[in-house]
């Protein structure tokens, strides 16, 4: 082992700078953004994606413990035709395929492939929005854009901005607090956490007044 003037080997020198954690256990930001969505209770959340990736917005919905009889999941299925020339026009008829559905909001979610291709989803979903009877809400959460846990924030603030004009101004509640992504959590029985903490914030005085997003009613 090749040793400098002072007796160390310098390539043994931890750099902190030059430090990765990659956690095995997080999927994709597309999962994170799923969870998020589907705790909008009675929402649809629309995968503009492969068939693949929709996989992992089942699986947020086992997560949020959504009700499969209000809560709808939709994927726009792109093939390789879609992933090579762009799918606009099989997003903007899926979302026109979907207007008989009784929701308050439609999610529309993007894959990698849509969003390396150029998808524009926010235009599309501009374009629908007067053809349909519910809230369209764009969120671009690739995958390549991060973990869960980032596409979780993708999708708080895609919801939030949506929602919330700039200009509204709520009352404040006195004594309440808002619970911010408690399915962001690796503990499989997370609801069980959520109503301890529901439970001790009661004792002490303070009233939930929501919880983003879990079972967050939008009617």
């Amino acid at each position: 082992m090749p040793d400098t003037a002072e007796g160390h080997d310098d390539s043994l020198i931890y750099d902190g700078s030059q430090a990765r954690c990659h956690d095995p256990y997080l999927r994709c930001a597309l999962y994170g953004a799923a969870q998020a969505a589907l705790g909008v209770t009675g929402c649809c959340v629309l995968a503009h994606s492969p068939q693949g990736c929709f996989q992992l917005v089942d699986a947020a919905f086992g997560w949020q413990d959504a009700d499969y009889t209000e809560t709808l999941t939709l994927c726009t299925k792109l093939c390789e035709d879609e992933i090579v020339h762009g799918g606009e026009d099989l997003l903007a008829r899926t979302i026109l395929e979907a207007a008989e559905l009784d929701v308050p909001i439609m999610f529309v979610l993007t894959a990698c492939g849509p969003e390396i291709v150029g998808d524009d989803i926010v235009a599309v979903c501009e374009d629908m929005q007067s053809r349909v009877p519910f809230r369209i809400v764009p969120i671009q959460c690739a995958g390549f854009r991060g973990d869960q846990n980032h596409g979780t924030d993708i999708a708080l603030q895609a919801l939030l901005e949506a929602l919330i004009p700039e200009e509204a101004e709520a009352d404040k509640v006195p004594c309440s607090v808002c619970l911010i992504a408690p399915h962001a959590n690796a503990n499989p029985t997370w609801m069980g956490d959520l109503a301890w903490v529901k439970e001790v914030l009661a004792r002490m005085g303070a009233r939930v007044t929501a919880t983003l997003t879990h079972d967050t009613h939008m009617r």
